[in-house]
C-alpha cells in the first residue's frame, strides 16, 4: 500500500526537514535520523507557516537539537557510559594539545580546610585524567597519517588546505566512533 500525501505544507517543507534531521543525527550518534525526522514534522505542523522562509532551516536545526538533547538526556539517564559528539571530540582534542589537562599546581604549605586538603588537586582531577586517557586512546586508533593531520592542526596550529580539512574531519569523526564504541575497563 502506498501512502499519498496531498498536503501542500508537506511538499514545501519535506527537503528541509530531511536535511535538518540528517545534519543533527550526525552529531548525535545515539539518535536515529528517523526519530528526529518525525519530531521535526510535529514541530513543522505545530509551529511553522505554510511556506519556509530564509530562517526555516535554522529553526529546524534548533528544534532538532532540542529533540536530540532530550533523547541524549534519556539515554544517559539509562546508561553509565558517556557519548561523545564530534564537536566534543574537536574541543577536547584542541584542549589536549593546547594545555596539559593533568598539570595542576599543588601547594604543600597550606592547611586542610573543612576536611579537604587544599593542597591536593581539585575535585575534577580524575575527570581530567579520564578525558586525557580517552583522547590518547582515540588517537592511538587512528592511522599514522590521520594522527599526523590531527597533530598538524591542533599541536602545530598549521592552517590546513581544503583536502587536509576534510581528512581532519574524517579523523575526528573516527575518534568519536572509537570513543563511543563500548570498551570494557582495561
Amino acid at each position: 500500500m502506498t501512502l499519498t500525501v496531498k498536503d501542500e505544507k508537506y511538499y514545501n517543507w519535506k527537503d528541509l526537514v530531511a536535511k535538518a534531521a540528517s545534519t543533527v543525527s550526525k552529531e548525535f550518534y545515539e539518535v536515529a535520523a528517523e526519530d528526529l525526522y518525525q519530531d521535526l514534522w510535529v514541530y513543522v505542523y505545530a509551529e511553522c507557516p505554510e511556506f519556509p522562509d530564509e530562517y526555516a532551516f535554522l529553526r529546524l536545526l534548533r528544534a532538532g537539537l532540542r529533540s536530540a538533547w532530550e533523547y541524549r538526556r534519556q539515554t544517559l539517564h539509562l546508561s553509565a557510559q558517556y557519548t561523545y559528539r564530534v564537536a566534543d571530540v574537536k574541543k577536547l582534542t584542541r584542549a589536549y594539545y593546547s594545555i596539559d589537562l593533568i598539570a595542576q599546581p599543588v601547594r604543600t604549605d597550606l592547611q586542610p580546610v573543612g576536611g579537604r586538603d587544599v593542597g591536593s588537586p581539585d575535585s575534577d582531577f580524575e575527570e581530567r585524567v579520564a578525558v586525557k586517557l580517552d583522547i590518547e586512546y582515540a588517537l592511538e586508533a587512528l592511522s599514522s597519517g590521520d594522527r599526523r593531520i590531527v597533530e598538524k592542526a591542533y599541536r602545530e596550529g598549521v592552517r590546513l588546505n581544503q583536502t587536509e580539512r576534510k581528512r581532519l574531519q574524517r579523523a575526528i569523526e573516527r575518534m568519536a566512533d572509537v570513543l563511543n564504541f563500548y570498551r570494557a575497563a582495561d
